[in-house]
């Protein structure tokens, strides 16, 4: 596994890694891991399957624990979302999930609209706003996903292996749309192979 940074002049959030260890059942994840990220801007954790990616990110969002090692985050304004921990709800649309998701994070009218209008562009976002998400392809919920973590900007975003089951066209878009965040947040990305 490693991690590419590009980091830009604007340091409103930090995070330093010391000494991590991660041990799972009886096999070891991660071994003495020391690193530190600040940002805004864009981090790359690349590897094959099974090198900690995934593991790593979730010890940096707090849905794991290491077992032993410091994770320090360091903030200003602050608030962060995870992939891995959205799950969509069956007999809802995309649309109700957008509804959903806007009104418990108090995001206004203007900025929804603004985020779905550059969505649009995207001749597939029709059918995901008007289909439940039990009929939806793997690509599609992945597009619902991706969305309702992209579109109100949050300042520091996990994102593990974002663009499995995306079309070409599709990861291009995202990738270009993760790229312009990391001016303004901290975006972590998980992939096998980013570009």
């Amino acid at each position: 596994m490693w991690m590419n940074s590009k980091i830009v002049d604007l340091f409103e959030l930090s995070f330093e890694v010391k000494d991590l260890r991660l041990v799972l059942g009886n096999k070891t994840i991660l071994e003495k891991m020391n690193t530190a990220f600040s940002g805004p801007g864009l981090v790359l954790i690349e590897g094959e399957n099974g090198s900690g990616k995934s593991s790593f990110l979730k010890v940096l969002a707090g849905f794991t624990t290491a077992s032993s090692g410091i994770v320090n985050i360091q903030r200003k304004e602050f608030s962060f979302l995870t992939t891995s921990s959205l799950g969509l709800l069956n007999d809802f649309t995309g649309n109700e999930h957008i509804k959903m998701i806007s009104s418990s994070l108090n995001v206004n009218e203007q900025t929804l609209q603004h985020a779905l209008e550059k969505i649009n562009s995207l001749e597939i976002f029709q059918e995901i706003l008007e289909k439940k998400v039990c009929d939806m392809s793997q690509g599609m919920k992945q597009v619902l996903r991706l969305f309702l973590h992209l579109y109100f900007r949050p300042k520091v975003i996990f994102l593990d292996e974002p663009f499995l089951y995306l079309s070409p066209k599709i990861k291009e878009f995202f990738q270009f749309w993760i790229e312009n965040l990391a001016n303004d947040s901290l975006v972590f990305v998980t992939d096998q192979r980013f570009s």
